[in-house]
Protein backbone atom coordinates (compact mmCIF):
# COMPACT_ATOMS: atom_id res chain seq x y z
CA UNK A 1 0.00 0.00 0.00
CA UNK A 2 1.00 3.56 -0.60
CA UNK A 3 2.38 5.59 2.44
CA UNK A 4 -0.42 8.08 3.56
CA UNK A 5 -3.30 5.20 2.76
CA UNK A 6 -1.50 2.91 5.08
CA UNK A 7 -1.33 6.22 7.43
CA UNK A 8 -4.17 7.45 8.25
CA UNK A 9 -6.03 3.63 7.85
CA UNK A 10 -3.37 2.32 10.02
CA UNK A 11 -2.14 5.04 12.08
CA UNK A 12 -3.72 4.61 15.74
CA UNK A 13 -5.86 7.63 16.97
CA UNK A 14 -4.38 9.44 19.41
CA UNK A 15 -5.36 9.98 22.42
CA UNK A 16 -3.88 13.05 23.48
CA UNK A 17 -1.10 11.53 25.86
CA UNK A 18 1.67 13.87 25.91
CA UNK A 19 5.39 12.96 25.09
CA UNK A 20 6.73 11.83 28.52
CA UNK A 21 3.97 11.49 30.59
CA UNK A 22 4.09 8.35 31.55
CA UNK A 23 7.35 9.08 33.45
CA UNK A 24 8.68 4.95 33.68
CA UNK A 25 12.41 4.43 33.79
CA UNK A 26 13.43 2.04 31.16
CA UNK A 27 13.61 -0.94 32.83
CA UNK A 28 9.93 -0.76 33.41
CA UNK A 29 8.92 -0.54 29.78
CA UNK A 30 6.92 -3.37 28.44
CA UNK A 31 8.99 -4.72 25.47
CA UNK A 32 9.36 -7.61 23.11
CA UNK A 33 10.46 -10.26 25.02
CA UNK A 34 8.55 -9.15 27.96
CA UNK A 35 5.96 -11.58 30.31
CA UNK A 36 2.35 -10.70 29.52
CA UNK A 37 0.60 -8.70 32.04
CA UNK A 38 -2.02 -10.27 33.95
CA UNK A 39 -6.10 -9.46 32.43
CA UNK A 40 -7.50 -7.33 34.20
CA UNK A 41 -11.13 -7.08 32.96
CA UNK A 42 -13.88 -5.19 34.26
CA UNK A 43 -16.58 -7.22 32.49
CA UNK A 44 -16.65 -10.04 29.25
CA UNK A 45 -19.11 -8.25 26.73
CA UNK A 46 -18.96 -11.03 23.89
CA UNK A 47 -17.70 -14.51 23.67
CA UNK A 48 -15.76 -16.88 25.93
CA UNK A 49 -14.08 -15.21 29.42
CA UNK A 50 -10.13 -15.39 29.42
CA UNK A 51 -8.26 -15.43 33.20
CA UNK A 52 -5.05 -16.20 32.24
CA UNK A 53 -2.08 -17.12 29.57
CA UNK A 54 -2.22 -21.00 29.42
CA UNK A 55 0.96 -22.49 28.28
CA UNK A 56 1.16 -23.87 25.07
CA UNK A 57 -1.44 -21.34 23.46
CA UNK A 58 -0.75 -17.75 21.42
CA UNK A 59 -3.55 -14.86 22.24
CA UNK A 60 -3.76 -11.58 20.24
CA UNK A 61 -4.68 -8.75 22.93
CA UNK A 62 -6.45 -6.04 20.74
CA UNK A 63 -6.99 -2.50 21.84
CA UNK A 64 -9.69 -0.35 20.66
CA UNK A 65 -12.39 1.62 22.01
CA UNK A 66 -16.57 2.67 20.68
CA UNK A 67 -15.42 5.98 19.29
CA UNK A 68 -12.49 4.91 17.42
CA UNK A 69 -13.20 5.24 13.07
CA UNK A 70 -9.74 3.05 12.41
CA UNK A 71 -10.85 0.49 15.32
CA UNK A 72 -13.64 -0.11 13.34
CA UNK A 73 -12.26 -0.48 9.93
CA UNK A 74 -9.96 -2.93 11.59
CA UNK A 75 -12.38 -5.10 13.60
CA UNK A 76 -13.57 -7.75 10.44
CA UNK A 77 -9.88 -7.69 9.47
CA UNK A 78 -9.69 -9.26 13.23
CA UNK A 79 -12.97 -11.60 12.63
CA UNK A 80 -11.64 -12.72 9.49
CA UNK A 81 -7.73 -13.76 11.57
CA UNK A 82 -9.65 -15.56 14.35
CA UNK A 83 -11.73 -17.81 11.75
CA UNK A 84 -8.58 -18.43 9.58
CA UNK A 85 -6.75 -19.30 12.96
CA UNK A 86 -9.54 -20.89 15.23
CA UNK A 87 -8.09 -22.45 18.36
CA UNK A 88 -4.72 -21.77 17.42
CA UNK A 89 -4.69 -18.41 18.68
CA UNK A 90 -7.28 -17.20 21.12
CA UNK A 91 -8.39 -13.06 19.95
CA UNK A 92 -9.55 -11.01 22.89
CA UNK A 93 -10.26 -7.60 22.26
CA UNK A 94 -10.20 -5.09 25.16
CA UNK A 95 -12.17 -1.82 25.24
CA UNK A 96 -9.68 0.96 26.64
CA UNK A 97 -10.32 4.97 26.77
CA UNK A 98 -13.47 5.35 26.62
CA UNK A 99 -15.41 8.48 27.21
CA UNK A 100 -19.21 8.84 28.85
CA UNK A 101 -21.25 8.23 32.04
CA UNK A 102 -22.55 4.50 30.90
CA UNK A 103 -20.05 2.68 28.99
CA UNK A 104 -20.78 -0.93 29.83
CA UNK A 105 -23.97 -0.28 27.77
CA UNK A 106 -22.28 2.04 24.83
CA UNK A 107 -19.43 -1.08 24.28
CA UNK A 108 -22.80 -3.44 24.53
CA UNK A 109 -24.72 -1.47 22.01
CA UNK A 110 -21.40 -1.45 19.91
CA UNK A 111 -20.61 -4.92 19.93
CA UNK A 112 -24.42 -5.68 18.95
CA UNK A 113 -24.50 -3.56 16.16
CA UNK A 114 -21.25 -5.02 14.70
CA UNK A 115 -22.65 -8.18 15.21
CA UNK A 116 -20.88 -11.05 13.11
CA UNK A 117 -18.38 -8.62 11.76
CA UNK A 118 -16.97 -7.94 15.83
CA UNK A 119 -16.85 -12.28 16.19
CA UNK A 120 -14.40 -12.71 18.85
CA UNK A 121 -14.05 -12.66 22.49
CA UNK A 122 -14.89 -8.87 23.37
CA UNK A 123 -13.61 -7.57 27.33
CA UNK A 124 -14.06 -4.27 29.16
CA UNK A 125 -10.94 -2.23 30.88
CA UNK A 126 -10.78 -2.26 34.49
CA UNK A 127 -11.27 1.38 34.75
CA UNK A 128 -7.46 2.23 33.22
CA UNK A 129 -5.85 -0.91 34.22
CA UNK A 130 -5.15 -2.47 31.05
CA UNK A 131 -4.73 1.33 29.63
CA UNK A 132 -1.58 1.81 32.12
CA UNK A 133 -0.28 -2.19 32.43
CA UNK A 134 -0.22 -2.65 28.63
CA UNK A 135 -0.18 0.23 26.46
CA UNK A 136 1.33 3.28 28.06
CA UNK A 137 3.70 0.81 29.53
CA UNK A 138 4.65 -0.80 25.84
CA UNK A 139 4.63 3.38 25.16
CA UNK A 140 1.74 2.83 22.79
CA UNK A 141 -0.51 5.85 22.99
CA UNK A 142 -3.30 5.33 20.10
CA UNK A 143 -5.73 2.41 19.14
CA UNK A 144 -6.14 0.21 17.46
CA UNK A 145 -2.71 -1.77 18.59
CA UNK A 146 -2.12 -5.71 19.05
CA UNK A 147 -0.26 -7.41 21.09
CA UNK A 148 0.88 -11.53 20.42
CA UNK A 149 1.40 -13.10 23.54
CA UNK A 150 3.11 -16.52 22.50
CA UNK A 151 3.40 -19.97 24.20
CA UNK A 152 5.83 -19.27 26.89
CA UNK A 153 3.23 -16.15 28.07
CA UNK A 154 5.42 -13.05 26.68
CA UNK A 155 4.71 -10.31 24.19
CA UNK A 156 6.19 -11.41 20.95
CA UNK A 157 4.83 -8.74 18.76
CA UNK A 158 3.66 -5.02 19.20
CA UNK A 159 1.71 -2.76 16.25
CA UNK A 160 -1.38 -2.79 14.47
CA UNK A 161 -3.54 -5.22 13.67
CA UNK A 162 -3.43 -4.92 10.03
CA UNK A 163 0.17 -4.41 9.83
CA UNK A 164 1.41 -8.26 8.89
CA UNK A 165 -0.24 -9.82 12.20
CA UNK A 166 -1.78 -12.74 10.69
CA UNK A 167 2.12 -12.87 8.49
CA UNK A 168 3.83 -12.93 12.37
CA UNK A 169 0.88 -15.06 13.73
CA UNK A 170 1.94 -17.78 11.35
CA UNK A 171 5.68 -17.64 12.35
CA UNK A 172 4.73 -17.86 16.15
CA UNK A 173 2.92 -20.51 15.63
CA UNK A 174 5.06 -22.61 13.85
CA UNK A 175 8.14 -21.57 16.24
CA UNK A 176 9.85 -19.92 13.58
CA UNK A 177 9.46 -16.49 14.94
CA UNK A 178 12.96 -14.45 15.90
CA UNK A 179 12.18 -12.45 18.95
CA UNK A 180 15.47 -11.52 20.08
CA UNK A 181 15.56 -9.71 16.40
CA UNK A 182 12.15 -8.41 16.99
CA UNK A 183 12.99 -7.16 20.25
CA UNK A 184 16.27 -4.91 19.07
CA UNK A 185 13.84 -3.85 16.12
CA UNK A 186 10.95 -2.60 18.90
CA UNK A 187 13.21 -0.69 21.28
CA UNK A 188 15.13 1.15 18.14
CA UNK A 189 11.52 2.37 16.58
CA UNK A 190 10.47 3.13 20.32
CA UNK A 191 14.13 5.24 21.00
CA UNK A 192 13.38 7.25 17.39
CA UNK A 193 9.65 7.87 18.42
CA UNK A 194 10.78 9.37 21.73
CA UNK A 195 12.87 11.50 19.90
CA UNK A 196 9.88 12.62 17.43
CA UNK A 197 7.75 13.14 20.62
CA UNK A 198 10.23 15.38 22.20
CA UNK A 199 10.73 17.28 18.28
CA UNK A 200 6.85 17.21 18.47
CA UNK A 201 6.17 18.82 21.51
CA UNK A 202 9.18 22.07 20.18
CA UNK A 203 7.09 22.25 17.52
CA UNK A 204 3.83 22.89 19.14
CA UNK A 205 5.72 25.89 21.12
CA UNK A 206 7.30 26.68 18.15
CA UNK A 207 3.29 27.38 16.83
CA UNK A 208 2.70 29.24 20.17
CA UNK A 209 5.44 31.37 20.15
CA UNK A 210 4.62 32.96 16.49
CA UNK A 211 0.48 32.91 17.69
CA UNK A 212 2.03 35.16 20.79
CA UNK A 213 4.05 37.82 17.82
CA UNK A 214 7.16 36.24 18.39
CA UNK A 215 7.22 35.20 14.71
CA UNK A 216 11.19 35.49 14.76
CA UNK A 217 11.55 32.94 17.50
CA UNK A 218 9.15 30.65 15.98
CA UNK A 219 10.59 30.60 12.60
CA UNK A 220 14.06 30.22 13.95
CA UNK A 221 12.48 27.00 15.75
CA UNK A 222 10.71 25.69 13.19
CA UNK A 223 14.07 25.76 11.31
CA UNK A 224 16.18 23.89 14.11
CA UNK A 225 13.32 21.23 14.29
CA UNK A 226 13.29 20.74 10.40
CA UNK A 227 17.36 20.65 10.75
CA UNK A 228 17.78 18.66 13.39
CA UNK A 229 15.23 15.93 12.38
CA UNK A 230 14.51 16.00 8.20
CA UNK A 231 11.75 13.06 8.91
CA UNK A 232 9.50 15.41 10.67
CA UNK A 233 9.48 18.16 7.41
CA UNK A 234 6.36 17.14 6.47
CA UNK A 235 4.88 18.05 10.15
CA UNK A 236 6.89 21.57 10.04
CA UNK A 237 5.14 22.42 6.99
CA UNK A 238 1.81 21.74 8.33
CA UNK A 239 2.21 23.74 11.27
CA UNK A 240 3.22 26.57 8.96
CA UNK A 241 0.18 25.80 6.75
CA UNK A 242 -2.13 25.87 9.70
CA UNK A 243 -0.85 29.27 11.25
CA UNK A 244 -0.16 30.95 8.15
CA UNK A 245 -3.43 30.41 6.65
CA UNK A 246 -4.76 32.64 9.56
CA UNK A 247 -2.07 35.04 10.22
CA UNK A 248 -0.44 35.63 6.73
CA UNK A 249 -2.73 34.11 3.84
CA UNK A 250 -0.76 35.07 0.72
CA UNK A 251 2.33 32.85 2.35
CA UNK A 252 0.25 29.95 3.36
CA UNK A 253 -1.05 29.77 -1.02
CA UNK A 254 2.75 30.54 -2.07
CA UNK A 255 4.24 27.86 0.11
CA UNK A 256 1.43 25.27 -0.75
CA UNK A 257 2.05 26.02 -4.56
CA UNK A 258 5.73 25.00 -3.73
CA UNK A 259 5.14 21.74 -2.22
CA UNK A 260 2.72 21.01 -4.70
CA UNK A 261 5.27 21.58 -7.38
CA UNK A 262 8.00 19.40 -5.80
CA UNK A 263 6.40 16.73 -6.70
CA UNK A 264 7.08 15.46 -2.42
CA UNK A 265 4.11 12.54 -2.45
CA UNK A 266 4.48 12.89 1.62
CA UNK A 267 4.11 17.25 1.07
CA UNK A 268 1.64 16.66 -1.70
CA UNK A 269 -0.26 14.22 0.81
CA UNK A 270 -0.18 16.92 3.79
CA UNK A 271 -1.49 19.78 1.21
CA UNK A 272 -4.59 17.21 0.71
CA UNK A 273 -5.02 16.25 4.37
CA UNK A 274 -4.48 20.45 5.18
CA UNK A 275 -7.40 21.32 2.61
CA UNK A 276 -9.46 18.68 3.93
CA UNK A 277 -9.14 19.71 7.35
CA UNK A 278 -9.54 23.56 6.11
CA UNK A 279 -12.91 22.69 4.99
CA UNK A 280 -14.42 21.52 8.09
CA UNK A 281 -13.12 23.80 10.91
CA UNK A 282 -13.99 27.00 8.08
CA UNK A 283 -16.06 26.03 5.48
CA UNK A 284 -17.24 29.65 5.23
CA UNK A 285 -13.41 30.28 3.84
CA UNK A 286 -12.54 27.98 1.51
CA UNK A 287 -10.49 29.83 -0.88
CA UNK A 288 -7.18 28.28 -0.29
CA UNK A 289 -8.86 24.85 0.11
CA UNK A 290 -10.20 24.64 -2.91
CA UNK A 291 -7.00 26.37 -4.49
CA UNK A 292 -5.35 23.33 -2.82
CA UNK A 293 -7.55 20.66 -4.05
CA UNK A 294 -7.61 21.63 -7.42
CA UNK A 295 -4.04 22.00 -8.15
CA UNK A 296 -3.81 18.25 -6.38
CA UNK A 297 -6.24 17.09 -8.90
CA UNK A 298 -4.11 18.31 -11.92
CA UNK A 299 -1.30 16.02 -10.27
CA UNK A 300 -0.55 12.48 -11.13
CA UNK A 301 -1.13 11.00 -7.53
CA UNK A 302 0.18 7.66 -6.34
CA UNK A 303 -2.18 7.51 -3.21
CA UNK A 304 -5.37 7.12 -3.38
CA UNK A 305 -6.37 8.35 -0.24
CA UNK A 306 -5.05 11.90 -1.32
CA UNK A 307 -7.75 11.56 -4.04
CA UNK A 308 -10.59 10.80 -1.09
CA UNK A 309 -9.25 13.51 0.63
CA UNK A 310 -9.74 16.10 -2.46
CA UNK A 311 -13.30 14.67 -3.20
CA UNK A 312 -13.50 15.51 0.62
CA UNK A 313 -12.89 18.93 -0.25
CA UNK A 314 -15.20 19.11 -3.59
CA UNK A 315 -17.88 17.38 -1.68
CA UNK A 316 -17.75 19.99 1.38
CA UNK A 317 -17.66 22.67 -0.98
CA UNK A 318 -21.34 21.75 -2.86
CA UNK A 319 -19.23 20.23 -6.36
CA UNK A 320 -20.74 17.07 -6.18
CA UNK A 321 -19.72 15.94 -10.01
CA UNK A 322 -15.82 16.71 -8.69
CA UNK A 323 -15.86 14.86 -5.96
CA UNK A 324 -17.01 11.70 -7.69
CA UNK A 325 -14.71 12.49 -10.50
CA UNK A 326 -11.73 12.65 -7.77
CA UNK A 327 -12.79 9.76 -5.25
CA UNK A 328 -12.99 7.29 -8.90
CA UNK A 329 -9.14 8.36 -9.73
CA UNK A 330 -8.82 6.85 -6.39
CA UNK A 331 -10.63 4.26 -6.42
CA UNK A 332 -9.45 3.05 -10.06
CA UNK A 333 -5.86 2.87 -8.33
CA UNK A 334 -7.34 0.66 -5.52
CA UNK A 335 -8.36 -1.89 -8.00
CA UNK A 336 -4.82 -1.95 -9.90
CA UNK A 337 -3.18 -2.54 -6.42
CA UNK A 338 -3.07 -6.31 -5.28
CA UNK A 339 -2.38 -5.80 -1.87
CA UNK A 340 -5.20 -3.06 -1.16
CA UNK A 341 -7.29 -4.01 1.67
CA UNK A 342 -10.77 -5.02 0.81
CA UNK A 343 -11.67 -3.02 3.89
CA UNK A 344 -9.89 0.42 2.54
CA UNK A 345 -11.82 -0.87 -0.95
CA UNK A 346 -15.29 -0.93 0.69
CA UNK A 347 -14.43 2.57 2.85
CA UNK A 348 -13.64 4.47 -0.96
CA UNK A 349 -16.45 2.74 -2.19
CA UNK A 350 -19.12 3.85 0.30
CA UNK A 351 -17.48 7.41 -0.24
CA UNK A 352 -18.34 7.66 -3.40
CA UNK A 353 -21.76 6.19 -2.83
CA UNK A 354 -22.36 9.21 -0.65
CA UNK A 355 -21.38 11.43 -3.16
CA UNK A 356 -23.45 10.22 -6.07
CA UNK A 357 -26.58 10.25 -3.15
CA UNK A 358 -25.44 13.96 -2.87
CA UNK A 359 -25.52 14.48 -6.75
CA UNK A 360 -29.00 12.74 -7.22
CA UNK A 361 -26.89 9.68 -8.87
CA UNK A 362 -27.91 6.11 -8.06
Amino acid sequence: MMNLSRLVLSTSLLVGLAAGAVAKEESKFLSIGSAAPKLDVSAWAKGTPVTAFNPGQVYVVEFWATWCGPCKTSIPHITEMAKKFGPKVNFIGVSVWERGNDIPGMVKKFVDEMGAKMDYNIALDNGMAMAETWMQAARQNGIPAAFIVNQKGQIAWIGHPMDNLDKTLEKVIAGKYDIKAAKAKFDAEMEAQAAMDKAMVELNEATKMYNAGKTAEAEAAWAKTEREHPELAVNVLMAKMQTYSVKRPVRAKMMAASALKSGDEAKIGMMASFAQNQMRRNPKDSRLAEYIGDEVSKLSVKDPYVYYMIAEVAALSGKKTVAIERISKGIALLEADKEAPEDFKKFMNDALARYNKMAGQH
